[in-house]
């Protein structure tokens, strides 16, 4: 019964590359919120990592959007944005126990939220889809920023989760514009074109040489750089057109980033360059779009493109969060999501 619940579980970044389960007691809160049981929670390939491997910034908080992760960066810290379950109790007369819902929150088995803070999901939406709303959320938020024109040439560098969600929002969206993606994993670059909808997909040595060129004589109307890798956005500024767009979306964290061909062509090329990160509004919309519509957006594109029929994942207990972590680090596993009293480890695909 819910009312017997003690504690609950949640994942801690005890040190770089170092991570535990540990346990904390559920305190009953106040009215208007609800206790939740975790079903899911998907793991960020970007953020999270950066927190595994020691390369986080501490000058910045957890995040300075989500309600329950203000603390500036230090360990150790709790951390993670994206749990999907069902309320199991309710003080809060708008969510009623059984009720779907998506939170920005960390790796937890339960935790009481305030109903306000909780999202209910669509009745076409599913639990593991879910899971995606915030990588969706973002690959919205780098469309926005790149102001994509009907029919423009779009390049995609990176299609790590992020990089394959922003091909396919696009390939969504605009129907007409031809999209390039690059990755140096061949795996990833099949399932670019097979499942995202890219038009090709090339290795950077490719998107920057001949065969490129051929499709591309003068290159791509803009480019988004999800790699992660200082190589990844000079690769997008190559493939880039004169008076084109860059949007960086990759974050670097404490990683020393170096773009050893500014000279020449791009000296000339009036090639703009886009900082773009999810947590406002691009300045470009923010007269007409809120966040609540965007949402909307994110929820209707998860119901249409079903990100967990896009890529392999490994759907493992948290217990096993220390392996998870690791082979996610090494580049062995695309994407991780976490269940809670499911012990069994399992490849979606």
């Amino acid at each position: 019964m819910a009312e017997d619940l003690e504690y609950s579980r949640y994942i801690q970044f005890d040190a770089p590359k170092q991570v535990s389960v540990q346990e904390s007691k559920l305190v009953s809160s106040d009215r208007g919120s609800v206790l939740v049981s975790s079903k899911y929670s998907a793991v960020s390939t970007g953020t999270e990592l950066l927190l595994f491997t020691g390369k986080m910034p501490g000058d910045i908080p957890t995040d300075e959007v989500f309600a329950s992760q203000k603390e500036r960066f230090s360990y150790p810290c709790k951390y993670g944005y994206a749990v999907v379950g069902t309320v199991i109790t309710s003080h809060a007369n708008e969510l009623q126990p059984g009720t779907k819902v998506f939170a920005f929150r960390e790796h937890v088995s339960e935790f009481w939220e305030e109903a306000k803070n909780l999202h209910v999901l669509p009745n076409d939406v599913e639990l593991l889809d879910a899971c995606f709303f915030p990588s969706v959320e973002t690959a919205v938020s780098l469309v926005f920023d790149a102001g994509i024109l009907p029919g423009e040439s779009i390049t995609i560098v990176g299609q790590g989760v992020v990089g394959l969600l922003v091909t396919s929002v696009i390939k969504h969206l605009y129907p007409y514009s031809k999209v390039m993606t690059v990755d140096t994993n061949p795996k990833r670059r099949k399932l670019s074109v097979e499942q995202a909808g890219a038009s090709n997909s090339f290795d950077a040595t490719e998107a920057i040489g001949t065969v490129a060129k051929e499709l591309f004589p003068f290159g791509t109307d803009v480019s988004i750089d999800v790699s992660g890798c200082g190589e990844g956005l000079q690769t997008a500024i190559s493939c880039t057109r004169d008076h084109g767009r860059v949007v960086i979306g990759s974050w670097f964290g404490t990683k020393s980033v170096t773009l050893p061909n500014l000279g020449g062509r791009f000296h000339r090329s009036h090639i703009q360059l886009v900082a773009s990160q999810v947590s406002a509004i691009p300045p470009a919309v923010s007269g007409r779009w809120t966040k609540a519509r965007r949402f909307k957006l994110v929820w209707k594109l998860l119901s249409d493109i079903r990100p967990s029929s896009i890529f392999p994942m490994r759907i493992a207990d948290v217990h096993n969060a220390q392996k998870i972590y690791s082979d996610l680090a090494s580049g062995e596993l695309l994407q991780a999501i976490f269940t809670y009293g499911d012990t069994e480890l399992r490849d979606s695909k």
